[in-house]
């Protein structure tokens, strides 16, 4: 097992998804809100899903600066990112089938996680 452009396809991917429903989100809040978000910021949050949680204070241009509680969030995320590309790092030889669904598992619920939570901060901080 080893890192491969594999990793980076699926993060990829997981981050066009999660910047898609960003730009989404700031043409409904545009709309409900009654704010006019310009393209290049609805651009830049979209870029900005990459960050992931810590996405919500820069789209909310009122807010400034992080709470604890996400600056934590995030540094939990960013570990669990770690932990799951560990056994691609640290393995060396071709382990068996069951062992190899279980790291792609963990790495995809990684990615998912962290884009799951840039999408909730998302909408936490835009509503």
């Amino acid at each position: 097992m080893r890192l491969s452009r594999h990793h980076l396809v699926v993060w990829l991917t997981c981050a066009a998804v999660a910047a898609v429903i960003a730009v989404r989100a700031c043409h409904t809040y545009n709309q409900c809100a009654g704010t006019d978000k310009t393209a290049a910021h609805v651009a830049a949050i979209a870029i900005a899903m990459l960050a992931g949680p810590l996405v919500g204070p820069f789209a909310n241009s009122g807010q400034i600066g992080w709470t604890p509680g996400l600056l934590a969030w995030e540094v939990l995320l960013l570990v669990c990112i770690a932990v799951s590309l560990l056994p691609f790092v640290v393995v060396k030889d071709r382990p068996g089938t069951p062992v190899r669904f279980l790291a792609w598992c963990g790495y995809l619920s990684a990615c998912a996680a962290w884009f799951g939570s840039a999408i909730a901060s998302l909408g936490l901080f835009l509503s």
